[in-house]
């Protein structure tokens, strides 16, 4: 096709840059009239389908694995309750090989997660003599957790430190989970920090917590919640079997395909407002699921008021002190 003067040319580039962006707002329209299509029993059966179809895939594939699985899932479902401004901390306890580290690697590539392999509580807010003032709200943390699920698969360094160091970490990680921020002071830098809503969710990983942890969070407030594994054993035949069947790789990624599109579906809650890029669901308060849910929550946070304390014992064995 020729054009006689550079008029017509910009003209016909100006037209079809017209359709091309015609045609993507159409496609928008589209998807937004098919999400508004979809009503809440539809949604709701669906999830249902998904998440019976993800613990089938589960048990199918990697049976010893749900029970983390689903404990971390319902710690990043938080993130979608609107209201909720109080972050949550869950921590699986488990001996080598059980599975206390897949499940968290299965979230990284879903959406408003923070992975990190090697944690630092004062990393949070940093005064490193290293970096200028200026810059340190570029490696500061805790703005980079803000709404997002923030993932720790190996926890066990941070809580084998000396006493004294001890304190001073569970001292700052309960204040960052009481959800306001958090500020301190130091020589190099002077006051710097944070103020305000920093709602997160976490999920970790450990072999086990020393008995002085609980001691020491007994007195400095119960922030973090810990999930201990079963024991699981397999005879010689079920080792051969895993051996030959070389197919672990293939198994996960199955898990964590189910998983995505469960975490997908889940994001178009028919009644849910998008808010920092969350899918975030009020309250139902006249449905009487949610008032079930409400009681049952009710009862548990009257347990856990009497729970959250040091007991005394005489006798410790097989009870780690």
């Amino acid at each position: 096709m020729e054009f006689e003067n550079p008029e017509d040319l910009f003209k016909k580039i100006n037209e079809n840059n017209y359709d091309d962006k015609k045609r993507e707002l159409e496609q928008q329209e589209q998807k937004q009239e098919a999400v508004i299509e979809i009503s809440y029993e539809i949604w709701q059966n669906t999830l249902v389908e998904k998440y019976r179809n993800l613990q089938k895939i589960v048990r199918e594939n990697l049976p010893n694995l749900w029970d983390s699985l689903e404990f971390e899932l319902s710690i990043q479902k938080i993130l979608n309750i609107k209201g909720c401004t109080l972050p949550f901390a869950g921590i699986v306890l488990g001996r080598g090989s059980s599975m206390k580290t897949v499940g968290i690697e299965m979230f990284r590539n879903s959406k408003n997660t923070f992975f990190t392999d090697n944690f630092s509580a004062k990393a949070f807010v940093s005064h490193s003599t290293a970096v200028n003032k200026n810059e340190l709200e570029q490696i500061d943390l805790l703005p980079k957790i803000r709404n997002k699920l923030f993932l720790t698969p190996e926890l066990s360094p941070t809580f084998t430190k000396k006493d004294d160091d001890l304190v001073e970490v569970l001292g700052i990680i309960t204040r960052v989970l009481d959800g306001h921020g958090y500020e301190s002071d130091t020589g190099a830098h002077g006051h710097r920090g944070y103020h305000g809503e920093y709602m997160f969710v976490w999920v970790g990983a450990a072999v086990d917590i020393p008995y002085k942890v609980h001691k020491y969070l007994g007195t400095l407030g119960p922030k973090l919640y810990f999930l201990r594994l079963p024991k699981a054993f397999k005879n010689d035949e079920e080792y051969r079997e895993y051996i030959n069947n070389d197919d672990f790789i293939i198994k996960t990624k199955q898990i964590e395909q189910a998983l995505i599109d469960y975490l997908n579906w889940f994001e178009l809650h028919p009644y849910a407002e998008n808010i920092n890029n969350i899918a975030k669901i009020a309250w139902s308060l006249d449905q009487k699921d949610d008032q079930s849910a409400i009681r049952i929550i009710i009862k548990l946070g009257k347990l856990l008021a009497h729970l959250r304390g040091v007991v005394p014992t005489w006798e410790t064995r097989e009870s780690q002190g």
